[in-house]
């Protein structure tokens, strides 16, 4: 298996229909959510940026269930 910091210094992917980003710049790994940068969450690996990325999302679907549905039904 292939760690993140191993590959790019960026990668994307779909999380329950949600656009998830991970961007290494010198050595910080910066997160966005729906394309958008998420200021001050800065991560020393992109193991756990991509870990709270999913988390988030996960939060959110259990404080808006209704959106996570609509977001898997597209």
């Amino acid at each position: 298996m292939v760690t993140l910091e191993q590959q790019e210094v960026f990668w994307s992917d779909l999380y329950r229909g949600r656009p998830i980003a991970i961007y290494n710049c010198s050595g910080r790994w910066h997160v966005y959510l729906d394309h958008v940068l998420q200021h001050n969450m800065v991560f020393a690996t992109g193991e756990h940026a991509a870990r709270w990325l999913r988390r988030r999302i996960d939060a959110d679907c259990v404080s808006a269930p209704a959106a996570c549905e609509t977001a898997l039904a597209a």
